[in-house]
């Protein structure tokens, strides 16, 4: 399978027991270190990227301290490269 070249500095994170990956998924985030949760569970902080084992539209959310958080689906077991530039909250004058 292709892979997808990745950032200086990224490790790749792999999970098995899920089914066979024929993908491969990389999230980055501004600023960096944002939590990434894919289905609800926290999987790691970007730079991230695993393996694209899931099937079918996969929910991803990704975090930030300061930030709202960004939510997004992708397609499972396909190669997948997301890049979110997150948003300061604003905040309220009254």
């Amino acid at each position: 399978k292709p892979e997808l070249s990745l950032p200086a500095g990224v490790s790749r994170s792999v999970s098995g027991g899920l089914g066979a990956a024929s993908g491969q998924l990389l999230v980055t985030s501004e600023p960096a270190g944002a939590s990434v949760f894919v289905d609800g569970r926290l999987v790691g902080n970007t730079p991230w990227a695993a393996d694209n084992h899931w099937q079918g539209e996969v929910k991803l959310k990704v975090e930030a301290k300061g930030y709202p958080p960004f939510d997004a689906t992708f397609e499972g077991g396909k190669n997948a490269t997301l890049e979110i530039n997150l948003r300061k909250k604003e905040l309220n004058r009254w």
